[in-house]
């Protein structure tokens, strides 16, 4: 069939793939980070990532190393081809197997861990992407409700990029090295201590006077979003629509 050529053709040419120097600067910038925790939410089904060091690795459209059962949910690593001879390892029922990546009309991977980086994230990076696909053209609206910084790295001007604070258009190859490097320098002025950052102290301060409330009614807990609605598949995971 068409899908099964697609995929053993696909699992050839991204076996061979290496990355480039955007994982590379993700991996810098997961590595040197002083100011949180690095998670990489990614529609790529390729290892790229994975290749280039990355951790905290979210696959929303699913990984090309891997085959589910449609049958009983199990997941199976390989590169092999799933045909309609191949067995599930879990249940045993033949023909049910299906490559791991979302095919067009089906439910992302992983959206409740998802929602939850949003829920917390206080810088949110978007590269490489249009932001025409829903729901990942959302990610940085509901970040920003939150009170994080948005940037964008593109070669074009985005859809959505009203969402965005910041934009730097150019290849990621080229531009993400460089934003790392700033954003590392400008974290490592903030960890030094003869260097003031009034408004972060200013926080600091209102914390251990136990004025947190002060600070937590400028994020609130997402209950609702101006435009959106909280939904939740049959699966029981949850997006906003």
């Amino acid at each position: 069939s068409c899908t099964r050529l697609f995929t053993t053709i696909l699992k050839t040419d991204l076996q061979k793939a290496e990355p480039n120097p955007a994982h590379l600067a993700i991996t810098r910038l997961q590595n040197e980070y002083k100011n949180g925790t690095v998670s990489v939410v990614t529609q790529n089904v390729d290892l790229l990532h994975e290749k280039a060091g990355n951790r905290n690795v979210y696959h929303i459209h699913g990984q090309i190393d891997q085959a589910v059962c449609m049958n009983c949910g199990r997941v199976i690593t390989t590169w092999g081809e799933v045909t309609t001879e191949t067995v599930c390892p879990g249940c045993g029922v033949p023909a049910m197997m299906k490559p791991n990546i979302v095919f067009f009309g089906e439910n992302l991977l992983r959206m409740n861990e998802v929602d939850a980086l949003l829920d917390k994230c206080r810088l949110l990076i978007a590269v490489g992407t249009s932001g025409a696909v829903y729901p990942a053209n959302t990610f940085a609206r509901i970040a920003k409700y939150h009170g994080a910084d948005t940037v964008e790295l593109n070669l074009h001007t985005t859809v959505n990029n009203y969402d965005f604070d910041r934009h730097i258009v150019g290849r990621a190859g080229e531009t993400l090295p460089v934003f790392v490097d700033e954003l590392l320098a400008e974290t490592s002025r903030f960890f030094d201590p003869r260097v003031s950052f009034p408004e972060k102290r200013r926080r600091r301060n209102l914390e251990s006077e136990g004025a947190v409330s002060a600070l937590s009614s400028r994020f609130p807990p997402r209950r609702s979003i101006p435009g959106f609605v909280r939904c939740r598949d049959s699966g029981g995971r949850v997006f906003w629509r």
